[in-house]
């Protein structure tokens, strides 16, 4: 909703009916407008071929809209847009992934930066744009619009938003215009995600963006197995026998013979060194898995960068 755009030369409101003629594509889009009145009526002309004339309704009224939208003091929280980032959302908003084809949905968050973020229904992480160089004030909310309607007040040049809660109409305004829309269900607005595909706006100083994929992969364990003793083999003699090398002389023999109490510990340690190998096992099969979300990730971030690449050359 638009209030207070035009200057008219005539004193007072007047309200005239609605006219599916002026969403005619034939009425040219390059001509100034004119606007007079007339008697009862009211007379638009655009360019040489095109006079309209509405009766003016002299018994109806219109409601007055602005007593029921709240001062910009009243807000919960404001957000200050800088002219780059305006232009940086403008580009990217169409382009971010979406998961119904009607609302458009997207999440305002702000909280520490100002947020982005959109979801394909497919896609395991959000994609999170950050806006670098705009500010924010008043308390922490998250909020679930319509991203068109964004879009329009973006293109409109209104730089500021102010936020009355996450389920009241947002409203931007500037010295003679106010634009105001509903919100979607703040349930279904979308959480942080460590794993988010993050892309920041360029700073003033900087003439592309920056991507960082967070990934936290499944640290590897490194396990040093025990190591086992080499076992001492006795022959008929009595006489224990190494591995082909001499004993050296008054070297004292290890084992003379065999026992059950040798046996026990030979097992013992066989069992240590086949927990000791499914442990390794274990910590592989994590591994794996861990290197297979990361290949899903890297996807993910490489259709995002494909579909945003337009964006680069912003400043």
């Amino acid at each position: 909703m638009q209030l207070s755009g035009f200057t008219f030369p005539w004193e007072g409101d007047l309200l005239v009916p609605r006219n599916k003629i002026f969403a005619s594509p034939e009425l040219a889009d390059d001509h100034p407008i004119l606007v007079g009145k007339e008697g009862d009526w009211v007379a638009l002309q655009c360019g040489p071929s095109w006079t309209i004339w509405l009766a003016i309704n002299k018994d109806g009224r219109f409601p007055d809209v602005t007593r029921h939208i709240p001062k910009p003091t009243a807000a919960t929280a404001q957000c200050q847009l800088s002219p780059a980032d305006a232009d940086f959302l403008g580009q990217a908003l169409s382009r971010l992934p979406c998961n119904e084809s009607d609302n458009f949905p997207i999440t305002v968050d702000l909280n520490g930066s100002i947020a982005i973020r959109a979801k394909a229904a497919d896609q395991a992480q959000p994609t999170e744009v950050v806006l670098s160089n705009s500010t924010w004030s008043g308390e922490p909310i998250r909020i679930n619009s319509n991203r068109k309607f964004l879009a329009r007040a973006l293109k409109l040049g209104f730089r500021e938003l102010c936020v009355y809660s996450d389920q009241a109409p947002i409203a931007c305004f500037d010295d003679s215009r106010i634009y105001v829309w509903a919100l979607l269900d703040a349930e279904s607005a979308i959480k942080p995600d460590d794993d988010a595909i993050r892309i920041e706006s360029p700073l003033s100083d900087s003439s592309a963006p920056t991507v960082s994929l967070k990934l936290k992969p499944k640290p590897r364990t490194k396990r040093k197995p025990r190591p086992v003793s080499e076992p001492i083999i006795t022959n008929s003699n009595g006489h224990a026998e190494t591995n082909g090398h001499a004993t050296k002389p008054n070297s004292r023999p290890r084992s003379k013979k065999s026992n059950p109490q040798d046996m026990a510990s030979l097992i013992e340690q066989a069992m240590k060194l086949r927990t000791a190998l499914h442990d390794l096992t274990h910590t592989a099969s994590n591994l794996v898995k861990a290197l297979k979300q990361r290949r899903s990730q890297s996807r993910a971030l490489e259709s995002t960068i494909a579909q945003l690449r337009t964006l680069k050359t912003l400043v």
